[in-house]
Formats: structure tokens, sequence, C-alpha cells
């Protein structure tokens, strides 16, 4: 009776540990959905003015499928003077996808990034909500996926 007994608290104390661990993790899932939507609000950071001008350099640029090389990018960002060094730091940022493409969104970050270390603004180290392009942030690319 006595195994018994101490059996059945093992295994409540073990339901209880789970239940526990599974509240916590509805509750961090929560508060990660919480963030990306609030994440998802936040304005960006480029202007509609400035964003149309991007637009029409990022045209110029003749994009394949949406998209512009690292090569066609370099030359319009390197007329900003800016050193090689701070450029390759933009480009780190901005090419998330990591394939050596820009789309048009993108690419109006990285010269909204370089305008501002023209002024003389640090780079962040890596890009804060208001710098992702509406489009490209989570929660929203999980809306869109729900609406589908």
């Amino acid at each position: 009776a006595k195994a018994a007994a101490k059996a059945a608290a093992e295994a409540e104390a073990k339901a209880a540990a789970k239940a526990a661990a599974k509240a916590a993790k509805a509750e961090a899932e929560a508060a990660a959905e919480a963030e990306a939507k609030a994440a998802a609000e936040v304005p960006w950071a480029v202007s509609a003015g400035d964003k149309a001008k991007y637009d029409k350099i990022f045209a110029q640029m003749q994009p394949e499928e949406g998209r512009v090389s690292g090569s066609k990018v370099a030359p319009v960002l390197k007329r900003s003077d800016l050193s090689n060094e701070l450029l390759r730091d933009v480009w780190n940022l901005v090419d998330v996808a990591q394939d050596g493409q820009l789309d048009a969104d993108y690419f109006a970050v990285a010269m909204h990034l370089t305008m501002r270390a023209k002024r003389g603004a640090a780079l962040p180290e890596r890009l804060p909500p208001e710098l992702i392009p509406p489009k490209h942030r989570p929660y929203n690319q999980m809306a869109r996926l729900n609406l589908d």
C-alpha cells in the first residue's frame, strides 16, 4: 500500500510539473506573439517620400523578379562616400536572406541607414522593428498566411 501511495504521489508530482511546464510554454508563446504583434504595428522608419525616391533608384537598377544584386547596389551606396567597412555593415544588416540580393523594401532600408550614417548616426547591431519593412515582419507574414 505504501509503494502504491508513493507511486501515485510521484505520478501526481510528474503531472503537476508537466502542467506547469505546459502553462509556462503557453505563456511564453503568448508573450512572443504579443511582442511580434507590437513590432508589426511600429511605424516604418522609412518615410513615404523617401520610399518613393528610393523606389525610383531601385527601378533604375533594372531589378530581376523584384530584386537587385549587391553588385548593382554597391555603386549606389558608394556614392555616399562612407567607408567600405561601414557600407559592408549596412549590407549585412539588410541582406537578411544572405543571398546577395535586395528587394525594393530592403533597398530602401539600406539607403535610409546609409543616409543616417552619413549624418553621423551609428548603425544598429541588428535591425530594430521600425527598420524592418512592414511586409517582412513576422506577425504580418503570419497574418497574411492566415488570410490565404
